[in-house]
């Protein structure tokens, strides 16, 4: 894993260009009571966000491919590296930048 000061630093001084930089910030808590206990809220507000997102984006174009890979690298994190203890979750990304 990289050096977090540098990938602070290198997020800092971060521009766009044509490509979104995707944040996310999610509680993933799990649900205590209701319908689906031990559920994370987090994931399903994230799944629907995503799916917004990318309805809003141009069809074609490099705006749209660095989004999809972007969504598909944190899809990957969630399933194989995120530690199910933890309470919350912080993520940058720029596939057009190769910034994860």
């Amino acid at each position: 894993m990289a050096d977090p000061h540098i990938l602070l630093r290198r997020l800092a001084e971060m521009e766009s260009g044509d490509a979104p930089i995707m944040t996310v910030y999610l509680d993933m808590r799990p649900q205590v009571g209701g319908e689906n206990p031990g559920s994370r809220q987090g994931l399903t507000i994230l799944k629907d966000r995503l799916r917004e997102i990318e309805k809003s984006l141009p069809v074609r174009g490099p705006e749209l491919d660095s989004f999809r890979e972007d969504v598909q690298q944190i899809e990957q994190y969630l399933d194989r590296d995120f530690g199910s203890d933890a309470a919350g979750l912080a993520l940058f990304a720029c596939a057009e930048q190769d910034f994860f």
